[in-house]
C-alpha cells in the first residue's frame, strides 16, 4: 500500500533537478555505510554491499536524468511515500 502522496509543481521540479544535478552520488554516499542500503530495504536482501552500492549509483543517475528531463519539459511530478 502506498502512503501519503502529493505533487511537485514544475517550478519545484526545476529546483529539485538542479539540486540533484549539483549533488554527486559520491558526496551523498559519504553519509551512508554500505550496509545501510541493504538494511533500509532499498535493494533485495540477497545482494551484497558492493551490488547494493552499484545499483544505488545507477538508480541515482536515473533519478537525476528523470528530474532533469521533467524540468526541461516544464512538467510537474506526482510523488508518494512507500
Amino acid at each position: 500500500m502506498y502512503g501519503d502522496y502529493g505533487y511537485l509543481t514544475a517550478e519545484q521540479v526545476g529546483v529539485a533537478a538542479r539540486g540533484l544535478a549539483d549533488l554527486p552520488i559520491d558526496r551523498l554516499l559519504a553519509y551512508v555505510e554500505p550496509g545501510d542500503v541493504v538494511e533500509a530495504g532499498l535493494c533485495p536482501p540477497v545482494w551484497d554491499e558492493a551490488q547494493a552500492l552499484k545499483m544505488t549509483r545507477f538508480v541515482y543517475g536515473q533519478l537525476v536524468e528523470y528530474f532533469g528531463a521533467a524540468a526541461r519539459e516544464g512538467h510537474a511530478l506526482l510523488v508518494w511515500q512507500l
